[in-house]
């Protein structure tokens, strides 16, 4: 999958079961707005705009990748109870096809949908390339919103494209939590022992995490993350969280 200047390699399953969870009520993804003055969390009318843009990224990754969505039929969402969307326009993924999306109402997807013909994917059966870029670029999002709600953060940064130098100022001017999510295998390689490694990491305001791990969010997440590792609990030893508080310097976005 590309966006812009950066390439994902994804499990399609996995994928579309993320997209659906992430916006799924049951844990409802936060926004950390970074437009103007001190961070705060998003509004109602702001989480609306772009859970309704990730809709539109959800619909067109489902569209391309229609014998994969079936599992995730009727799932409630956090996007259908926000945007109140009629039957029409909250048709299931697996109903909206290249040949049809075209017809949905209010889509942001026409121009993008276009170039993704049977010549614009790989011929193996593995995998297939699917261009986000010119979807994203018909909207607010920014790359580091997109990069967040992808990489499964439970708070993702929001900010406008053109107020990225205020939204890298807003974090570099005061303290920020860092969470880290650690991780340890039960295989070893060599003689030498398994070692921790970081499986990811995310930042937050202080003024937005000030519980740190005890957050409500935190604990949900840490929670949804163990359960994944379950999965594979034939491999993994276990997992922890940390969090620890600094300031940055500089930031890039």
């Amino acid at each position: 999958m590309v966006f812009e200047e950066m390439v994902y390699l994804v499990h399609i399953k996995s994928m579309l079961e993320h997209m659906h969870l992430s916006l799924n009520m049951r844990a409802p993804l936060q926004f950390a707005v970074l437009d103007q003055g001190p961070a705060k969390l998003a509004l109602l009318e702001e989480e609306k705009t772009v859970v309704g843009e990730f809709v539109s990224i959800q619909k067109l990754f489902s569209s391309v990748m229609p014998n994969h969505t079936q599992d995730f039929i009727d799932m409630p969402s956090q996007s259908s109870s926000l945007l109140n969307i009629s039957d029409e326009t909250a048709a299931t993924s697996s109903e909206i096809s290249p040949r049809n999306i075209d017809q949905w109402e209010g889509s942001k997807l026409k121009s993008t949908v276009g170039s993704l013909d049977s010549d614009s994917r790989l011929t193996s059966k593995a995998f297939e390339l699917i261009d986000l870029s010119q979807c994203v670029n018909g909207t607010q999002i920014s790359p580091p919103t997109l990069n967040g709600w992808l990489l499964g953060y439970p708070i993702v940064y929001l900010f406008n494209r053109e107020h990225v130098a205020q939204a890298a100022s807003i974090l570099s001017t005061g303290p920020i939590h860092l969470f880290k999510i650690l991780i340890c295998s039960k295989v070893s390689f060599g003689k030498e022992a398994p070692k921790e490694e970081e499986l990811m990491s995310f930042s937050v305001p202080v003024e937005l995490s000030s519980l740190g791990k005890e957050e409500p969010w935190a604990e949900t997440f840490f929670m949804q993350m163990v359960e994944k590792m379950s999965r594979c609990k034939e491999v993994w030893k276990y997992m922890k969280l940390e969090v620890t508080k600094c300031t940055l310097q500089s930031i890039v976005l």
